[in-house]
């Protein structure tokens, strides 16, 4: 039932259906959201190390345009 790509087979998501198959949806959600977590507390540890990564922040809605507009002039 999935396409024959082997990058696609390593997503999450696809890894865990394919894992686990479609008639365990509890097992298949609860390791999509656990594996989405790593790959979340993966990236942001990686982005820690970057010197020039501009932070936005987004609960402030109103300067999130404006913001952004800054960042991408600047560079």
């Amino acid at each position: 039932r999935f396409p024959q790509n082997p990058v696609l087979h390593k997503t999450i998501g696809y890894a865990e259906w394919n894992k686990f198959g479609f008639d365990q949806n509890d097992s298949v959600v609860r390791e999509i959201c656990k594996n989405s977590r790593h790959f979340a507390k993966r990236q942001l540890t990686w982005f820690r190390h970057e010197d020039d990564i501009s932070w936005i922040d987004c609960e402030n809605e109103s300067r999130l345009r404006e913001e952004a507009i800054r960042i991408v002039s600047e560079g």
